[in-house]
Formats: structure tokens, sequence, C-alpha cells
């Protein structure tokens, strides 16, 4: 630094003041000779858009000027017989004579046109009456007819409805001597043609022409176009050029291109103003095109500067600017280290970062939290003594994996706290590497769980206690079942021998009544038992195909004596074509049954409609109804099973409520659904998709009969002479199938236990077999099988079972005898009997539940 301050102490300062004075006197008239020049451009672009817009302004002038004369001239001479729209055809070839001939004056003015005092165009200079064109809306019309001092009238900038081009129309009063108003006469100034003419100046790049109002500065017509502007109001009161107007200057420049007005931002702008008419024309010109040789210039002078200061000073320059850089990049470095240090406490998760030594080197927070253990505690330790000792483990190899594996590795383990307790972690691990691929470390961050594992063992135990009520319910409702159904099975029977008994009427209607609670009861079990068929998977249904027609027959013959006796409307509504469904048609009528039984049972007054209509590649059957309605707050728990509306009592009168649960359930079987709509107090809608097939594909739809059978269609006499043998423990139920058979004529022996009948010497002689499924010892099924091994022709036999669990279901139908559940008629039973034995004309059984 000495030396350095001597060598500059031994050199002049002369030479340096006399170069920098020769330096400053050369910039000084450098800079004189550049802002001369941009004087003189600046003064030739206000010459320029002055002289352009004195053009514009002196021709529109003359243009209005002299439509201004014609239209006064029109009204003034205008015949008032003639504004008569009665009158107007025995006027128009005169009249538009005169019109064309006062046109031919008019520059750019696109026609002359008269209108009644309504508005109603009735003559136009082209000779051809503008039908239907009425302007009485249009705000220059209603001035003339409200302002009765109203001159020459100009409208805004208007779309033609007879050109289609945009235009100007001036407009002036026909008034007769009274002042009073008769009409007016139009004339359109062609702004197409004006935008043409403004295209055609020369205003250079990025300049402009523009045509505006006086009273709201709305834009006329401007080059290049405004697009949406047209016809707005524009410039704010603060704008230069409403000053300068309202001031009462007819004319004005600026340019000094500094305003934020978007025409004269970068502009040099000039407007002249039409004495008498609300006009003046705008002129800009683009600043930088104005300037481009100046700028080119002043480039060219400055370069030249700058390069000598440039050489001079380049070296220096560019070693501060590397210093200020390396300052500034040391700054942001140690604000992005702070700013992530931050981040990393703030992060819900532990974070931590390990040496290649596996020794900890950092922690956030949050590891403090999750470990129990201090920051100077978990520093410089492996952590090893802190994962439970099922988990080390896993832990090595979760957290430091393959060197040359970078994906993140993910697992579960356990923590413990130095009080014992045991934290659940979810755990990522990344090797991290240097800038050569080189792993250095690894970076583990750890997630709290526990909160996580204890809800999920909660849920699970929930699902354990869910799942054991669930099975509870199913072991009672077996149970129950089955311990009704016995004592069911030998009234039904014992009724049935009853019936046939000689009863007074006194004695028939309590047979009657006493049958109907025993149809009652036997219904709510038939319920339970088709839940179980459904819980055990025992219900296939036999698709087929099967006319809607023939569906809703089965319905109008099972239903329309109710409706009469209940004194409701029944009707159908079903397409003509013949719809084909694919379907199960005992299970369909099944569900049917079930909504149109409710349908009947909450409608009091109107009555049911079922109906049938296409939605797609399904079908829809729907049963409406003028019910009661259903509440929307129940939702889908309508179907839920055990779920009942209105029978808080438990009245199983009204069943179990597990209905509208088979019935979706069985819809489903079928490939459809069940879903509603209701309106409380108005009724509602049950909807059955089906699946649907085209009529003309596959075979022919069949028929069916689903009529339960009636005694009229069993012939008793049949049986007459039949050897029967009865297995069954229960001795009520035995003696009912007893007494019942007799009745008819059959000879029935009957056993206790399979044992007993096995040793009987009459055995192989009956002419059919009836066993209970569950017999003390050998069961009902091994009885049958053991009676078949000893006989040489297959046996006739049937299978009774008051079992409805779904275990006992699905080994009594893989045994391959027929399954008869409990309680069963003797009609029923005897036409399952003559079914069994093959007998022609057998009455066709009815269904058992769902099955």
């Amino acid at each position: 630094m000495e030396s350095r301050a001597k060598i500059i102490g031994l050199r002049s300062r002369a030479p340096a003041v006399v170069l920098a004075a020769v330096l400053s006197l050369i910039f000084f008239l450098l800079c004189y000779l550049l802002l001369s020049g941009y004087r003189d451009q600046i003064r030739k672009a206000e010459v320029g858009t002055r002289n352009i817009a004195t053009l514009l302004q002196t021709q529109l002038y003359e243009t209005l000027r002299r439509t201004d004369a014609d239209l006064s001239a029109l009204a003034a001479e205008f015949p008032e017989e003639a504004l008569d729209a009665a009158a107007a055809p025995r006027f128009q070839q005169d009249i538009g004579r005169r019109l064309s001939g006062r046109l031919i004056n008019a520059e750019r003015m696109y026609g002359l046109y008269v209108a009644d005092a309504a508005g109603t165009i009735l003559y136009s200079s082209t000779g051809i009456p503008a039908s239907g064109l009425n302007v009485s809306e249009r705000a220059y019309f209603a001035k003339l007819r409200a302002d009765p001092d109203a001159g020459l009238v100009f409208s805004d900038v208007l779309r033609s409805g007879a050109t289609n081009r945009d235009v100007l129309v001036v407009a002036r009063a026909i008034r007769n001597g009274g002042g009073r108003f008769l009409g007016a006469v139009l004339s359109p100034l062609d702004l197409v043609s004006l935008k043409n003419q403004l295209a055609a100046l020369d205003v250079g790049k990025s300049g402009y022409v523009a045509m505006r109002r006086r009273d709201d500065h709305a834009l006329i017509a401007r080059w290049p176009d405004a697009g949406a502007e047209a016809g707005r109001p524009g410039f704010g009161p603060d704008h230069p050029f409403v000053r300068a107007l309202a001031a009462g200057s007819t004319e004005a420049t600026v340019a000094d291109g500094g305003s934020d007005e978007p025409e004269l931002k970068n502009h040099i702008a000039s407007f002249k103003a039409l004495p008498n008419y609300p006009f003046y024309f705008v002129v800009g010109f683009d600043r930088r095109a104005v300037l481009a040789g100046w700028y080119a210039q002043a480039a060219l002078v400055g370069l030249s500067v700058l390069v000598v200061i440039a050489m001079l000073g380049g070296l220096l320059r560019r070693l501060g600017r590397m210093r200020e850089r390396e300052v500034v990049i040391l700054s942001d470095l140690a604000q992005s280290e702070s700013k992530f240090s931050e981040l990393v406490q703030m992060l819900p998760v532990g974070v931590a970062r390990f040496d290649l030594a596996g020794q900890c080197v950092f922690v956030n927070d949050r590891n403090e939290l999750i470990t129990g253990r201090s920051r100077d505690a978990l520093l410089g330790d492996d952590w090893a003594g802190m994962i439970h000792p099922d988990d080390r483990r896993k832990i090595g190899a979760l957290w430091r994996g393959k060197a040359e594996d970078s994906a993140v590795r993910v697992g579960e383990y356990r923590l413990v706290r130095p009080g014992g307790e045991i934290v659940h972690v979810m755990g990522e691990a990344k090797a991290e590497k240097n800038a050569a691929g080189v792993v250095v470390g690894h970076i583990v961050a750890q997630t709290d769980i526990s909160l996580l594992k204890k809800a999920e063992s909660e849920l699970i135990l929930a699902k354990q206690q869910a799942e054991q009520a669930n099975q509870a319910k199913t072991r009672f409702l077996t149970t129950a079942s089955h311990d009704l159904r016995q004592p069911i099975q030998a009234i039904n029977l014992f009724k049935d021998a009853l019936c046939r008994t000689e009863l007074d009427e006194e004695q028939k209607t309590i047979a009657r009544f006493l049958s109907l609670s025993v149809d009652a009861l036997s219904g709510l079990l038939y319920s339970l038992l088709d839940i179980s068929k459904l819980d055990a998977g025992l219900v296939r249904p036999q698709i087929r195909k099967v006319e809607v027609e023939s569906v809703f027959e089965a319905v109008d013959d099972e239903f329309s004596s109710l409706a009469k006796q209940r004194n409701l409307r029944f009707k159908f509504f079903y397409p003509f074509n013949g719809p084909v469904l694919e379907t199960d048609p005992g299970l369909l009528l099944s569900v049917l049954r079930n909504l149109i039984d409710n349908a009947f049972k909450y409608t009091h007054v109107g009555g049911v409609l079922i109906g049938f209509r296409r939605r797609g590649a399904l079908g829809v059957i729907q049963v409406w109804d003028t019910g009661i309605g259903i509440d929307a707050v129940f939702g889908d728990r309508l179907f839920d099973e055990c779920f009942q509306i209105g029978n808080a009592a438990g009245d199983r009168a009204k069943g179990l409520g597990i209905g509208l649960s088979i019935a979706r359930r069985t819809a489903r079987l079928l490939g459809g659904d069940v879903t509603y709509r209701s309106r409380l107090g108005h009724g509602s809608v049950f909807e059955i998709t089906v699946p649907v097939c085209a009529p003309s594909s596959g075979d022919a739809p069949s028929d069916f009969e689903l009529d339960e059978p009636s005694s009229s269609e069993v012939d008793y006499a049949r049986f007459k002479g039949w050897d029967v043998v009865v297995v069954e423990d229960d001795p009520v139920v035995a003696k009912s199938i007893e007494i019942s058979l007799q009745a008819v004529g059959v000879s029935v022996e009957c056993f206790a236990s399979a044992e007993d009948a096995l040793q009987a010497p009459s055995l192989p002689d009956a002419d059919f077999y009836i066993s209970d499924f569950v017999l003390p010892g050998i069961n009902g099924i091994e009885f049958l099988d053991a009676i078949q091994q000893r006989s040489e022709i297959p046996i006739n036999a049937i299978l009774m079972t008051g079992e409805i669990s779904s275990a006992r279901m699905k080994s009594a139908n893989r045994s391959g005898w027929r399954v008869v559940v409990k309680p069963a008629g003797l009609v029923n039973l005897l036409s399952i009997m003559a079914e069994e034995a093959g007998l022609a004309g057998a009455a066709r059984p009815a269904p058992a539940g769902i099955g």
C-alpha cells in the first residue's frame, strides 16, 4: 500500500485535470447536439399530428355542414300529409327522388331517411320503403321528439340493420308551424368509409388516429381498431384534452409521453375539434418511432463514451462486483440455512441425521417429544438403547439398508421412553450422498402413530364385539324359530284335521280365526327363515325369460280381492309390446308381494299402482301408493333388519321389520336393487330394477303359476290306503301328523327315534317316509340314507325340519332329500308327498319362504 501511494504521489495531476476538462467539454458538446436533435424530432412530430388532425377536421366539417343544410331544407319543405303512414305509398316515388337528389352532395353519408312521429321509417333515398324499421326507441329520436329546441342531433355508434355496418346517425326534427313534432329526417354517416380513410393515413408504427365525441369523449372510430371500446364513454376529467376542451380550446398537443392515459403514454398526440359539431379528431405518433433515428445517434455517441470508460474501469468494476456477489451469496446462504433450520424445527415430524458411524449429529425439537429424551442425550448416540428389543434387528435394516440404495425406506417400530412407556413410530429413512454420489450418512424422519395404533386396536375390538353380537342374534333366532316351529307345525296339522270334522257354524268361525292366527305366526317364522337362507347363501335364483304381463297377472290375481275389501284402486301400467325379463319369477314375485303388501297396509285412501318402464339396459317395476309416506330422515335405514316406522311398542301383528331387508337382498340376488322415493303425507314409490332382454333374443318367455295349492286341488282319495312311517321326537308334532294323515285315509306308524324305526319289521313295506331332521341318536338324513341302502328301489321320503341355522340348512339341502320347513299345512304336505311319489296331476306345493 505504501509503495502504491508513493508511485501515485510521483505522478503529476495536471494532465489528469486537462484530460478531465477536455472530456467534460466533449461530453457537454455532445449533449447539446443530442438535445437539439431531440427537440427537432419532437417538433416535427407535433406539426405532423396537428396537420393530420386539421385535414380530418376540415373534411368532416364540410360533410356535416352540407348534411345539416340538406336536413334543414328537407325538414322545412317536407309536406305534413306525407308523414301519414296510410298516405306513404302515394308519396313514395316523389319523395324518394328528392331524397336521392339531396344525397349526391353528401360525402360519406349512407342515405337519407324520413320517419313519422311514431319512429317508423316511411321513406328512404333508395326509393324502397324500409318496412318494419322503427327508431322510436333510439335515444336521438327520443331527444328530437321531447326537445322542441333540439337542432341537429347525433346518435351513438349504431349497427345498421339494413347494411350491417357501423354508422353515426345525423337527425333533425320535422315540426309544423305550431311546433308539433311530426317526424324526423335522418342521414347515417358511414363509419366504415371513415375508418378506411383513417387506415390510409401514415401515422407510423404504433401510431393511431381517432374520432371522439366532445360531450362524453366516447370513441366513434379509430385506426387501428379499438374493438369493444367503440361507443363507450372515454377519457376522465383529468385528461389533458378534456381540460383543454373545457377551457374553450379547439386544439392542443401533448408531447411529453409521461401521462398514464393509454392514448398519451409514450405518444406525441394532438387533437382538433370541429366548430359547431360535437366531435374532435385525435392523432398520435409513437414517441419511440419518432425518435428512432435520434435514439440511434444517441446510442452511437453514448457507446463511444462508454467504451472509453469501460476500458478504464472495467477491471475494477468487475472485481468489485465479484466481491459484492460473494458477499450476497454468503449472506443468502446464511439466511437459507437459518430458514431451513427453523422449518425443520417446526415440522410435526421428528427429523434426525446420522453419520456413517451411526452416531446422531442432528435432531429437531419433535424428536425430543417423541423419544422423551433431551437433545444432549440424543446427539452422539446411535439410539440402539431406546429401540424396543424386538424391533432392533428390523430397525438396522430400515435405517441403513444398502449403501447404494437411494430409495426411501419405510417401516413401523417401537421406542421405549425412559419411564418405560412404549411409543409406536412410523419411520422413513434415506441415504445421504455427497456431490460425488458417495454415501456420507442417512436421514431419518419419525412420526408418532401411538394414537393411530390405539384407535386401530379399539376399532378391531369394536368389530369383534359387533360380530359376536350378530352371532348371538343368529343363535337366538335359530333357537327361537326351532322351538316355535314344532308347536306351530302341530297346530297347523291339528287345525287341518279339525276342519275336516263335522263342525257347526260357531265352531267353523272359531276354526277360521284360528287359521288366520296360525298363518300370521307362520308368516313371522317364514321371515326368519328367509333371513337365514340368505345368510347361508342357499338361495339359488333360477333365471329364465318371463313376460312382464304374466308377472302382473299373478299379482292381480293375488291382490285384487284385497283392494276391493279395502275399497282402494288397484291399477297396472306397462307397455303392450311384450317386455321380457331375465329373472327368477318366484323370487321376483316374493319381492313384489312384500312391497305391495306394505303399500296396502299403509294406504287408507286412494289406491296402489303397479307400473313398468325401461331405464337403460334395465327394467324398473314401480309400486306407487297414496299412503302416509315416509319421512326423509329415515333414508336407507328402512332396509335395515328389524327396523320399523311407527311401531315403537313392538306390535308383532305389524311384522318383524325385516321384510324390506329381505326384499332388497333378494332383488340384488336377481341382479337388481330396491330403492324408494317418498313424500310424507302424500305417498311413496318403491322401485325394483330387473335385467331386461330383447323380445327377439333367445327362447320364448314362459308362463308360470305362483298360486299356493288349495284343498280343492288335492285329490285326497289317491292317498287312501297308504302306509306312512313318521319319525318325530316331539310327541305333539308326531300326533298331529298322525291324526291329519289318518283323516284322509292314510295308515300312520310313528316312532320317537330313528333307531326304533329301523328295528320295526314293517319299515321296508311303507309307501312313504317322513322324518324330522334333528333326532336323538342318528339324525333324519342318516335314517333315510339307511332305509335307501336297504331298499333295491328309490324310496319316497321327505325331511322335515324346524332348524333355520345356516349350517343345518346347508347340510339338509346337500343331503339330496326333499326338505320341508316347518310349519307346513296338510294341503302343502300332501302336495309335496304326491310330487315326490310321482303322482300325475299332483298339486304344486306352496313355496316355504324364499326357498
